[in-house]
């Protein structure tokens, strides 16, 4: 599933995406695989050099079918795009449904501006905008606030240029969510008859109830052997339960004249 907002914080135009991809896929055979590493699908040189490649093929076959059309020569234009490094930002998988739902709900259905950060100025005939300042971010702390001041009819101009044209659909979905795709049970199949499959549906369940997985004091593993021992009677009937199993006296039902510990009864009995 993806996003593609045409906006940053500062209200350039600048174009980018965002996606959810499954952790895995399925290959020629029909065959799911897994990623060899645990917390990304690929490194990152791999995935920008094979994103930045997939999408120029793309881009230079629409140009080809006069599907996309630019005041520059197509050459030219792919020429220069493919000399600027293409960035492709992933991070951990996670099955916090929370932050998958939130994740592309910020893109999705957000406008460029709010009135918030939307400010015009009579004294100096300016539109001050409140941004997110990036590039003097400090590692693991929040971005710093900047303003920026536009004249009216440049802040008007950054603004419309974000609307988006009339049935242009800002997220689409791809592969095995695509709606009419036949490839779903297909991949049900295999996910279930993958190996590491129950690994994975353990450290989900783990992950949904905010536990840890049982582990090793001394050596830290998970994979442990359950025995089954049988009870020992002899152990039991020696020192957990009497020789003899007899029923608890029932003199204490008995009236009390007629019971032969009591005072009533003319005796009691001999120490």
């Amino acid at each position: 599933m993806t996003a593609v907002p045409t906006f940053g914080s500062d209200m350039k135009y600048h174009v980018h995406v965002h996606s959810l991809v499954t952790f895995g896929g399925l290959d020629p055979s029909g065959k799911w695989v897994y990623p060899t590493h645990r917390y990304w699908i690929a490194s990152f040189r791999k995935m920008c050099g094979t994103f930045k490649a997939i999408s120029l093929q793309l881009i230079r076959k629409d140009m080809t079918q006069k599907k996309i059309t630019s005041q520059q020569e197509n050459e030219d234009l792919l020429h220069e795009v493919g000399k600027i490094r293409w960035v492709v930002h992933s991070t951990r998988p996670t099955t916090q449904t929370d932050v998958l739902k939130s994740y592309l709900a910020r893109y999705i259905n957000r406008i460029a501006i709010s009135n918030s950060r939307l400010k015009y100025l009579a004294q100096t005939d300016q539109v001050a905008i409140l941004y997110n300042d990036y590039r003097n971010q400090q590692t693991e702390c929040a971005a710093p606030k900047a303003i920026k001041h536009l004249d009216p009819l440049t802040a008007i101009h950054q603004i419309i240029q974000h609307v988006l044209p009339r049935h242009f659909q800002k997220s689409r979905h791809y592969g095995l969510h695509h709606t009419c795709t036949q490839i779903r049970n297909q991949a049900e199949a295999a996910i279930k008859a993958h190996p590491a499959t129950v690994r994975t549906a353990l450290q989900i369940i783990n992950a949904l109830l905010k536990r840890e997985l049982y582990q090793c004091d001394h050596c830290q593993g998970q994979s442990f052997i359950k025995t089954e021992y049988p009870p020992d009677r002899i152990y039991l009937s020696q020192y957990l339960a009497p020789v003899t199993e007899r029923a608890p006296p029932t003199s204490w039902l008995r009236p009390v004249h007629q019971r032969t510990d009591s005072p009533a009864s003319g005796y009691l009995p001999i120490p």
